[in-house]
């Protein structure tokens, strides 16, 4: 996400723009970083009752290939592909790690309509 830290792995990709999913069938959680120790990290997983809001880029393929990296792809994430609330579909990293949530949830943003987004900036 702009303004994030790994925001580098994006360099040379194309902000297309605000995105939410089309299916209310997910969950934001907050995790301690395994990568940046003391700081916060967002998770989606699957079977959850929210539609998540985020960010498209469009990388290319070694772009991706850095992404599938730091995400663990197949490991700690599964990248798969969903569609989103304007009929398009796009690559989301879903959790599969079996990691315990932090104790504290405060950078999980939840609107009224029970969308759920990342606070960027640390409390």
């Amino acid at each position: 996400m702009q303004g994030a830290r790994n925001v580098a792995l994006l360099k040379g990709a194309a902000f297309c723009g605000p995105a939410q999913t089309h299916a209310a069938a997910f969950r934001m959680e907050q995790f301690n970083s395994s990568s940046s120790p003391g700081k916060q990290t967002p998770a989606v997983r699957k079977g959850g009752s929210a539609r998540i809001s985020g960010e498209i880029y469009d990388v290319d393929a070694e772009g991706l290939a850095a992404l599938d990296r730091l995400e663990q792809n197949g490991i700690r994430y599964q990248r798969e592909e969903v569609p989103l609330s304007d009929g398009t579909e796009a690559w989301i990293y879903l959790l599969i790690a079996e990691d315990t949530p932090s104790a504290t949830q405060d950078r999980i943003l939840t609107a009224d309509d029970g969308r759920q987004s990342w606070q960027r900036q640390e409390p």
